[in-house]
């Protein structure tokens, strides 16, 4: 199965260099001219020779910045490239320009008011920052005046600064010491704001945790750890009394609250106790003495019993007390909870306001910093101000150089031989481009994606074979045939049905009907027996192929006249059906299902069967054919098939690429010298045909 795709790959050296040959004279000539321009242009070049100087600037002053970062050095690289600047400033050229003779030279006297722009252009600043120089160069058509001019320039420049010094003293004293007084009141206001928000705040330390509001909070988590302490235990207690308040037996229960030991070592349970006990023991004395029912004894064991009662009174007592000590230091934890959350409340109001502090202590640091830094540079100017040092120093001196700098024969011939092969190669791509027709097998075969089963070569005034053409001659022709025969056979092998096979092309004048003939002579004359049939309807040529000028054919058949059939022709093995006469509705009769039986008959009988068909671009009559055969063969002229007309082909052919077998190159012009040859096939597709056939010319 082919793929039939239109991919647009990347263009690889090996086709720009094919796209190159063959456009070479064209990029040859395109070349030679773009070549030829740049190097009379450079012989039109006006030589100019260059003076450099070097000038040394000092470091040691440089400007108050307000926004002063120490990590960086954009002071002094700023500071640097102000004396560049300066360099070219317009009152230091026009000073130039009066000083020296430029203004007679031709190019500043036409520039006019335009010679501080033209001296500007030719002059070149550059900066160095490791070294701290400035290299000042200036061009001229004389070596001689390039350095006077150079000399002038940077006698103006010493002039201007020396101007720009003494104004500048001045105005800087001033402005620093404006600057140093506002710098004063602001650094007063910020200590003055400083102490009195210390003041309101009662701010005492910087340090939150010696502060008096987290020293009470410390006390207060203290005392919060001892009443939890004592919570557990009243708790604790508390929890003993319900424990033995669920004992059922009376005594047992009394002993219960007896065995907690803060009821044991309660006063007046230990008071009722030892009487209680006392009681028990005179009763348990008289009952060795007397019977239960004594007075005596009945009055000992009133007395124990109401002691007993008394007991239980002294337990419910000291249990009362207990609760109420339980509620009162539950009372007490509560109170202590809201002096901690107050505490704590204070403590984070302290934290806020000696962030604030912090604030404003900084602020008052960053104001003090710039009130010292003017005050020093303000000294430092008054100092500076008293002296006569010079900022930039020429260290090397104007200079010229014999040679011109705008003119390096060896760099002009580079150029001139890169701008000629770019031009030469874009020449090329151009035109390549811009041709709408296909070239050379390969990019056919790349531009459809089919396989390309045969190149057929370019022969001028091939006959067809009615007309005194001879299958055997040319032999180069020839054989491209059966190189196209033996590519079928690989195709299709292992297959024992039929071979129907369409042949179709593009547009006209691409050869299909010369390719169909010539196959079908080729395919017999290796033993198969061959039917060429011509499916053209519109315009048949196939028995102008083969000088066979009958009226009766395939027309008839469609039509549905039983009795057409297949004649001989003077080839052993090929048989051969015209169209005959042309019909008035050749789509109709295509579809209808006369021809698939017919086909299906011949399947039987014919090893191949070739149709020819019309081109699939212009007209749909093919594709009815094509889905009855086993598969199609496009056709495509070198130099004649056009690459858009192609392309919709392949795209017509999608729903039907099991069947497209591939591609035949046809008409393949080697040689240049003929290029002007051309196939000649009058279609005239969508109009009605008329009752006689026109001439077919294939290739």
């Amino acid at each position: 199965m082919n793929d039939l795709h239109n991919d647009d790959k990347p263009l690889t050296l090996s086709d720009l260099l094919m796209v190159c040959w063959r456009r070479r004279w064209l990029a040859l000539s395109i070349g030679l001219i773009t070549a030829t321009t740049v190097v009379l242009y450079t012989f039109r070049m006006t030589p100019m020779y260059e003076a450099a100087a070097t000038l040394a600037v000092d470091r040691g002053r440089k400007a108050v910045d307000f926004q002063y970062d120490p990590t960086s050095g954009s002071i002094e690289y700023g500071f640097l490239n102000t004396h560049r600047d300066m360099l070219l400033a317009t009152p230091v050229l026009e000073q130039t320009l009066k000083t020296s003779d430029l203004l007679q030279t031709p190019a500043y006297a036409q520039a006019g008011n335009d010679a501080v722009k033209v001296l500007r252009a030719r002059m070149k600043v550059a900066t160095k920052r490791d070294s701290w120089t400035i290299t000042v160069s200036l061009s001229d058509e004389s070596p001689d005046r390039a350095q006077r001019s150079l000399e002038a320039l940077l006698a103006a420049y010493a002039a201007n600064q020396a101007a720009q010094k003494q104004e500048k003293a001045g105005d800087a004293l001033k402005f620093l010491s404006n600057s140093v007084s506002s710098a004063r009141e602001r650094l007063d206001e910020s200590r003055k704001r400083e102490q009195d928000f210390r003041i309101a705040k009662a701010i005492v330390s910087t340090s939150v945790d010696s502060s008096p509001v987290s020293q009470r909070l410390d006390l207060l988590n203290k005392e919060r750890t001892l009443l939890d302490q004592q919570l557990a235990e009243a708790t604790a207690i508390l929890q003993q009394f319900t424990n033995a308040a669920l004992i059922t037996d009376a005594h047992e229960r009394l002993l219960g609250y007896l065995r907690i030991d803060s009821v044991g070592r309660h006063p007046v349970v230990t008071e009722a106790q030892k009487q209680w006990y006392t009681a028990q023991d005179m009763a348990q004395s008289l009952g060795q003495k007397y019977g239960n029912k004594h007075p005596r004894m009945l009055e000992a064991q009133q007395l124990s019993e109401a002691k007993r009662e008394r007991l239980m009174e002294a337990v419910a007592l000291a249990q009362s007390t207990m609760h109420a000590q339980n509620q009162k230091l539950q009372l007490q934890y509560l109170e202590l909870q809201k002096r901690t959350m107050e505490a704590e409340r204070e403590l984070n109001i302290y934290r806020t306001n000696l962030a604030n502090l912090q604030a404003l202590n900084s602020e008052t640091l960053s104001r003090e910093d710039m009130f010292n830094r003017l005050l020093t540079r303000m000294g430092e100017e008054e100092v500076a101000s008293r002296l006569d040092a010079r900022q930039v120093m020429v260290i090397d001196p104007p200079k010229s150089d014999s040679k011109p700098v705008n003119i390096r024969k060896t760099l002009f011939a580079a150029g001139a031989l890169a701008a000629g092969l770019i031009a030469a190669v874009l020449a090329a791509l151009g035109a390549e481009a811009l041709d709408r027709r296909v070239r050379g097998a390969s990019a056919t075969q790349e531009l459809t994606g089919l396989t390309l089963l045969g190149q057929l070569p370019f022969i001028p005034g091939l006959l067809p074979l009615g007309k005194g053409g001879d299958p055997d001659n040319p032999p180069p022709l020839a054989e491209a045939y059966r190189a196209l025969r033996a590519a079928l056979r690989l195709i299709r092998r292992g297959e024992n049905t039929s071979r129907v096979m369409v042949i179709s092309s593009s547009g006209p004048g691409e050869g299909k009907s010369t390719v169909c003939t010539r196959l079908s002579i080729a395919l017999a004359a290796a033993g198969s027996r061959v039917l060429l049939i011509d499916a053209d309807l519109r315009k048949p040529t196939l028995q102008k192929q083969l000088g066979d000028e009958r009226e009766r054919g395939l027309s008839y058949l469609l039509a549905g006249e039983s009795d057409i059939a297949p004649l001989p022709t003077n080839f052993a093995r090929l048989d051969f059906l015209p169209v005959g006469v042309r019909p008035p509705n050749p789509s109709e009769l295509l579809h209808s299902g006369a021809l698939r039986t017919a086909i299906d008959n011949w399947r039987t009988i014919y090893d191949y069967v070739v149709i020819d068909s019309p081109p699939l671009g212009l007209v749909s009559d093919a594709l009815s054919v094509i889905e009855l055969a086993d598969g199609v063969i496009l056709v495509a002229r070198d130099r004649v098939t056009m690459k858009s007309t192609l392309r919709h082909v392949i795209s017509r052919l999608l729903p039907l690429q099991s069947k497209v077998l591939g591609l035949v190159f046809n008409a393949e012009q080697l040689d240049s010298s003929s290029y002007g040859y051309r196939y000649q096939y009058g279609y005239q597709y969508g109009q009605r045909p008329e009752a006689k056939s026109v001439t077919d010319k294939p290739a």
